[in-house]
């Protein structure tokens, strides 16, 4: 196996990971904000909680892409190591901000 197709897979994995991860962290945040709606969503067809977990999980690959993104960018502008509070401050308002217009987007969807 060549190293570009081994740096893809290991790439792969990553984004993997993560994903599941920002899908588990949005199931929590769910919970926290709504402790009893899934008594709710029990009550439902399981087609409906299966369309329910498919959106959920495209709308956090969604929301970790562009955090990927934006980290991606700003690695080239702001270092981490020289600057690391305009980077962590710069990185988080383009995430919120990044984030609501996600939302924005996808409800007028």
């Amino acid at each position: 196996m060549n190293s570009k197709k081994k740096n893809f897979l290991d790439g792969l994995k990553k984004r993997i990971v993560i994903w599941i991860i920002a899908f588990l962290f949005s199931y929590i945040f769910i919970y926290l904000i709504d402790p009893f709606s899934y008594k709710e969503l029990l009550h439902k067809p399981f087609l409906y909680i299966i369309e329910d977990i498919f959106w959920i999980f495209l709308f956090s690959i969604i929301i970790a892409e562009v955090s990927l993104f934006i980290d991606y960018c700003l690695d080239k502008k702001i270092s981490c190591q020289t600057k690391s509070s305009k980077r962590l401050i710069t990185q988080t308002l383009l995430q919120i901000v990044g984030s609501i217009v996600i939302v924005i987007i996808i409800n007028e969807v």
